[in-house]
């Protein structure tokens, strides 16, 4: 999974005996852990180490501060035994386009971060210049799955997401598929206004702030035209009150970028009246 052009030396890898379940998308882990493998390879010195670890992380051990997300985690950590950070290299290594590598484009730590935060979970970054890095990536615990929730059900609710940036719908779109949800996906709102005349959707997911044409306000109105009960969720990287929302009804939520998978799942069973089942 790393790069070929690295110096040889050895991996490391110590994984729980009984990980406690959690919910996040496998091509993206698998992303995130070649970005890490990759720079940990690359850090490290000749004929050095590095380690892949998982481990079960209770409640007690999470950071207090981050209240918000105080509960059971599933931690995945790359460390290595290289030259280690900087403090003033960890303050922005998380930040886009931030590298130190001539030829890189800084977005990998980024993305990491990024696909970490949608699941609802957290990044730690150990460091010390001279003693290597690790980093953990840390996903909050969920209730196993029982054979009742696999055997079949009810028809899946139909889900319209609706982002001019592809990569924002494909990742809403596999959280919710996840979920046994039925979820399309459109670019604009010309295109969404299409599907709503054509299918009967169950939920409306829009950005607030689209490409050509009208915003997901709009969207949102001409929607309601059309089926009044329609319930619609607008998301924006945009505070809540720098947009031009009216004032929201009991049908309509808004959901500030990027977002959280908690908080998007929380919210969307809200909307259709489903009965929370979240840890």
């Amino acid at each position: 999974m790393a790069r070929d052009a690295a110096p040889p030396g050895r991996l490391a890898v110590v994984l729980a005996p009984e990980p406690w379940p959690c919910l996040a998308d496998r091509g993206e882990l698998a992303s995130a852990l070649r970005n890490l493998l990759g720079n940990a390879r690359d850090a490290r010195p000749h004929d050095g180490t590095v380690r892949l670890t998982t481990r079960n992380v209770p409640q007690a051990d999470v950071d207090p501060r981050l209240a918000a997300r105080l509960t059971d985690h599933v931690e995945v950590e790359v460390a290595d035994d290289g030259p280690g950070m900087s403090p003033e290299v960890m303050r922005h290594a998380f930040e886009p386009f931030f590298t130190t590598k001539a030829a890189a484009r800084g977005m990998g730590l980024s993305a990491v971060y990024g696909f970490v935060q949608q699941c609802g979970g957290h990044v730690v970054l150990a460091s010390a210049h001279g003693h290597g890095t690790a980093v953990r990536l840390r996903f909050p615990r969920t209730a196993p799955v029982t054979p009742a929730q696999l055997a079949p059900s009810a028809p899946a609710r139909r889900v319209l997401i609706v982002d001019d940036e592809p990569e924002v719908r494909r990742v809403l779109a596999r959280l919710l598929t996840r979920d046994r949800y039925h979820v399309v996906e459109a670019a604009a709102a010309d295109e969404a206004l299409a599907l709503l005349d054509a299918t009967a959707f169950d939920l409306l997911i829009t950005d607030v702030v689209l490409g050509a044409g009208i915003d997901g306000v709009a969207l949102g109105r001409a929607a309601r035209r059309q089926r009044p009960d329609l319930p619609i969720i607008f998301v924006s990287g945009y505070p809540e009150d720098a947009l031009e929302l009216a004032e929201l009804d009991a049908r309509q939520w808004f959901l500030p970028k990027p977002v959280a998978l908690a908080d998007l799942r929380a919210v969307v069973q809200q909307a259709l009246g489903a009965p929370l089942a979240l840890t």
